[in-house]
């Protein structure tokens, strides 16, 4: 029976039991991580840097999403989208189209940064 201390190392070999097609690319696939990188936290990195692109793609895409919300509570309101987006700027001024936008941020985060984190460890084999 084989023991294996990582789970990120165990899931990996029982991705590594499916045959992979990395086509003629595959020799760019990274090595795993060494020991050094581990001790230095390397992967607290890829951690932060998913949390960062999750905290910073839904804070980009927070008007949009401020704007669908509305429409879905109050769309029978307003005839269209330009009505709706004046509306809101006049509630409450440009601030207001990043209004619940934190709690958005405090669920996407860690998310994003678990995804990116297990997304590096299984490809890096």
């Amino acid at each position: 029976m084989l023991v294996v201390a990582n789970p990120f190392h165990s899931f990996r070999l029982q991705i590594e039991q499916f045959v992979l097609d990395f086509g003629e690319d595959g020799h760019q696939i990274p090595d795993d991580y060494s020991e050094k990188e581990l001790v230095t936290g390397m992967w607290w990195r890829h951690l932060l840097a998913g949390a960062v692109a999750g905290a910073v793609s839904r804070s980009c895409t927070a008007p949009l999403d401020r704007l669908k919300v509305f429409l879905q509570v109050r769309g029978s309101e307003f005839n269209s989208l330009s009505l709706c987006f004046r509306h809101l700027l006049a509630e409450g001024g440009w601030r207001s189209m990043w209004r619940g936008n934190g709690i958005n941020v405090l669920k996407i985060a860690p998310e994003t940064a678990l995804k990116f984190m297990a997304y590096e460890q299984v490809s890096s084999d």
